[in-house]
């Protein structure tokens, strides 16, 4: 998955076969991925994400969830997400079980929710926004937690315990 909300997909087969102290080949030249505009955010195997849920989120704070089986298609690129103009996606994850999603946004506000509130929509959508956000704010990172999860960040020379955030409501304006 890229940020520009496309999925490219390569069959181990299609792989070329090389040497040990072969440099390889470069992905550019392998699917239609351009690296000047695109870059990875998520790699799994086809199998990993068809048996799960998939979380997407995007710098405007748009969150939603798709079957994996969505996923599951001839081509070799597919659009993996509907973006608005100027969106770009950061965040793709495979929702193992209770997790919690931490949005970080560019003025340092943070908002915590249980990634089991985001709806579920189909690949096409658009989805659902997860934070309220100021005017020209957006957001900065997306941490995913786990039950009994600790992780901490850095915020203007103080360390924030992410887990330690209260677990509040989709579609707020966070702390």
């Amino acid at each position: 998955f890229t940020n520009t909300g496309q999925m490219h997909w390569i069959k181990v087969l299609d792989l070329p076969a090389g040497r040990l102290k072969d440099k390889g080949t470069p992905i550019d030249n392998l699917r239609n991925y351009d690296s000047k505009t695109e870059t990875y955010i998520h790699v799994a195997s086809l199998q990993s994400i068809s048996s799960s849920k998939v979380l997407f989120a995007t710098k405007q704070s748009m969150v939603k969830l798709v079957d994996g089986n969505e996923f599951i298609v001839a081509k070799k690129t597919t659009a993996a997400t509907k973006l608005a103009e100027n969106d770009e996606v950061l965040l793709v994850y495979t929702l193992q079980g209770n997790e919690t999603m931490v949005m970080r946004s560019a003025k340092e506000v943070f908002l915590r929710i249980a990634c089991d509130t985001i709806p579920e929509k189909k690949k096409s959508a658009l989805g659902v926004r997860g934070m309220k956000l100021d005017t020209n704010d957006e957001l900065k990172n997306i941490y995913i937690l786990s039950e009994n999860e600790t992780k901490s960040v850095e915020v203007k020379g103080k360390e924030i315990a992410l887990n330690r955030l209260h677990v509040g409501n989709r579609d707020t304006k966070g702390v």
